[in-house]
This record gives structure tokens, C-alpha cells and sequence, in this order.
């Protein structure tokens, strides 16, 4: 499967999660499925999932799991939802994958990922439309960014892959384009997203993990 395109929008940190899953004129919206805003920030520098990691919205005829971290993640200095106000006024997913992720694919092959699964309700298929999220890098170093992929083909190939381009607290928002006719008449798929930084200790920081699209008979 062939990487496809994501079409960046900038907006103002207090507006982001007031603003999805709305990105701009022209853009037709759809249904939320599933999203994760991570509002409680974990205690426990080693938590990989549970609370804090839940799914804050999903459809009425989907299924959402926690978001779980892979064991590939080093246990950080700092929590993997870590409160950044008054930075960013709200908690982030602050994912520093160490220093054997120094690119898109050694961040794949080293698997320094986080990852959820989207299900529909029996007797409910899923279209999906796009994946979003908001980032930045947790410093000015570079390069930094993300891979996303899915269990669609195994992980096997890239739907999307960009470099951070702001720092905190300047969020992007990002929108990975599910539009394919592979992403129709899904009954469950699972999405990685994968961190790459130049060295350890250094972050990439998401908000406002959202699938939108619909669910039907």
C-alpha cells in the first residue's frame, strides 16, 4: 500500500480540540468514531496504558480501545502523559521513543510506537475518512516526526510519515487521509503510530487522537 497524503492545519493550541474534528472549508465533516484526548496524566513514568488512556469519545456503534504504548518504548524520565500547562494548558502524550529511532524507519523496525484498535458493534461496518491528531516536537531539536501504519496490511507500509515542523506549546494539526476504498466495510482495524527523534530524552508530544467517518449496516 502505497503512503498517502496528510494535509496539514495550524491552529492556535486553545482552539485545537475545540475545533475537531473541523479542518477548514471545503472539508466535509464526518462522524467522530473514536477519539482520545488523554485528560488525566499518569503517575507512573512506566504506565503503558489503562487510566488515562481511554477513548473519551466513540460512536454508538463502535468500539474503542485504550491506547496502549509498545514495550519498544523506553520508560521515560518523564510520564508518557505528562500535564504540560500552563505550556499547553492540558496533558499531552509526550512519547520519547530513545536513541534506536532516529528516523521513520528505524523508529518502524525498532517498534517505538503507540496503538489503538477500532472496532464496529456487531452487524456494523466502518468508513473511515481520516485520522488527526495534533503535535509538536518537545524541543528544537530535528528531525522529528511520526509513521503511522495499520493491521490492514500486517504494518507492513506507510499510510503517512511527516516531520514535526513546531515546538512546544505551538500544536499542528494533522490529518492523514483514509479515504481509500480499503478503509470502507471495516469490521476492526488497529493503527500504530510510530515517533522518531535525533537522540533519547528528546519527545514528540500528541493531543486529540481522532478517527472520523461513519458506521453503517
Amino acid at each position: 500500500m502505497a503512503s498517502r497524503v496528510f494535509r496539514p492545519r495550524f491552529l492556535a493550541p486553545f482552539l485545537l480540540s475545540l475545533m475537531f474534528p473541523l479542518i477548514g472549508a471545503g472539508v466535509v465533516r464526518a462522524d467522530v468514531l473514536v477519539q482520545y484526548t488523554f485528560p488525566t496524566p499518569t503517575s507512573d513514568p512506566s504506565q503503558r496504558t489503562g487510566p488515562g488512556f481511554a477513548a473519551t469519545t466513540v460512536d454508538d456503534y463502535a468500539l474503542a480501545s485504550d491506547v496502549s504504548l509498545s514495550d519498544g518504548l523506553p520508560v521515560p524520565g518523564e510520564n508518557f502523559i505528562d500535564d504540560r500547562s500552563p505550556m499547553y494548558g492540558r496533558p499531552v502524550l509526550r512519547i520519547d521513543p530513545g536513541g534506536s529511532a532516529t528516523n521513520a524507519d528505524q523508529a518502524v523496525a525498532n517498534g517505538r510506537y503507540f496503538e489503538f484498535t477500532l472496532a464496529a458493534e456487531d452487524g456494523f461496518f466502518l468508513d473511515l475518512d481520516n485520522l488527526m491528531f495534533g503535535g509538536a516536537r518537545g524541543g528544537s531539536g530535528t528531525p522529528r516526526g511520526w509513521v503511522v501504519r495499520s493491521s490492514l496490511d500486517g504494518f507492513a507500509n506507510n499510510i503517512a510519515t511527516a516531520d514535526m515542523t513546531t515546538v512546544r506549546a505551538d500544536l499542528k494539526l494533522y490529518v492523514v487521509d483514509l479515504s481509500d476504498p480499503a478503509y470502507t466495510d471495516l469490521t476492526e482495524i488497529v493503527f500504530r503510530v510510530y515517533t522518531y527523534v535525533p537522540s533519547g530524552g528528546q519527545s514528540v508530544e500528541y493531543v486529540d487522537v481522532t478517527v472520523n467517518g461513519f458506521s453503517h449496516q
